[in-house]
């Protein structure tokens, strides 16, 4: 699991689990619920370290976050 904080501030925990044979992400934020596309966060956090900035998303769907603790 990971916590990220957003462009607004906003905490966001991102688990990476297994799945029906393969993997599933998602993110959960005071009550929101996202699921990423896999491939997507999973790049975006390869090799990155706590206070290190990630993109997570497509086109003007993209967002930008803090990597603020790796569980």
């Amino acid at each position: 699991m990971v916590e990220l904080l957003d462009e607004e501030g906003a905490r966001r925990y991102l688990f990476i689990g297994p799945a029906a044979g393969g993997l599933k992400a998602a993110a959960r934020t005071e009550g929101d619920h996202h699921r990423y596309a896999l491939s997507a966060a999973w790049r975006a956090l390869l090799g990155c370290r706590v206070e290190d900035e990630i993109e997570v998303g497509v086109g003007d769907r993209a967002r930008r976050y803090e990597i603020v603790t790796i569980y």
